[in-house]
């Protein structure tokens, strides 16, 4: 139906639609002409039909009418698939991110977030005058557990490791997993290295409890070096070293050990 220069034009509604389709109040009222019918299509998909009272005041061209309708709903298919697609890129970009910051296996900051933590670190301790303590952290058997069991068995024991560490350090520090079995622990604004040497008595503690790998029940140590900026060192390159090296001691002094 149009109203063409204020004259009503009636096309018969089976051009549109069958009437049959229609719950029949509606139908009733289009074959009596008291409504418009108008059926949505977008790229042969149907999207229903808007009903329309036809008003003598009023002046609807169907075509016009129709064609902005159907520019209206491919406007908004159009909006939300853009939409879509820029949460696609969004969930993208966020897994690259955490790809490219967390170690995939324990879930912990990688080598490269490391780096960026201490270095945050080294800024809050030059503003507030404190400390940075830093613990490097070495599984004394764990190319045993490999050998004897495989590198499932390895894994398992670097997630427990992880989760160990996790529950024992500070909401303010930060554990991360450099590779292999190589841990570290971030201690952020200390006055000295007495809540460092607290923490690493805490973890060979906690090494003591036995763990279950592959139905085998393992007696896991470790060894770690502790080292303090700016003593030790006044950059991230040498604070590390130099933890490395505390920790390579502790290991030839007998292993199990700071």
């Amino acid at each position: 139906y149009a109203w063409l220069s204020g004259q009503r034009v009636a096309v018969s509604p089976h051009r549109f639609v069958s009437h049959e389709l229609l719950p029949p109040e509606f139908a009733a009222q289009l074959l009596a002409g008291n409504l418009l019918l108008i059926p949505l299509h977008v790229t042969g998909k149907h999207y229903g039909y808007m009903l329309l009272e036809p008003s003598r005041r009023a002046t609807i061209f169907y075509e016009g009418l129709a064609s902005a309708l159907v520019n209206a709903i491919r406007d908004s298919l159009q909006l939300e698939h853009m939409q879509t697609q820029t949460q696609q890129l969004q969930e993208v970009n966020s897994s690259l991110a955490k790809i490219a910051r967390f170690d995939e296996l324990t879930g912990l900051p990688n080598r490269v977030f490391f780096r960026e933590k201490l270095e945050q670190a080294f800024v809050q301790a030059q503003q507030t005058g404190n400390k940075v303590a830093l613990i490097f952290l070495d599984l004394d058997s764990f190319k045993y557990v490999n050998d004897s069991l495989g590198h499932s068995a390895g894994d398992q024991l670097l997630t427990l490791v992880a989760q160990r560490l996790k529950k024992l350090i500070r909401s303010t520090d930060t554990v991360a997993r450099l590779g292999g079995d190589e841990f570290t622990i971030i201690m952020r604004d200390v006055p000295d290295g007495t809540a460092a040497v607290r923490l690493a008595q805490v973890i060979l503690q906690s090494f003591a409890e036995a763990v279950t790998l592959m139905g085998r029940t393992f007696h896991v140590s470790c060894s770690m070096g502790i080292a303090l900026y700016p003593e030790d060192g006044q950059n991230a390159e040498i604070l590390l070293k130099h933890a490395d090296t505390a920790m390579y001691q502790a290991k030839a002094g007998g292993k199990n050990r700071y």
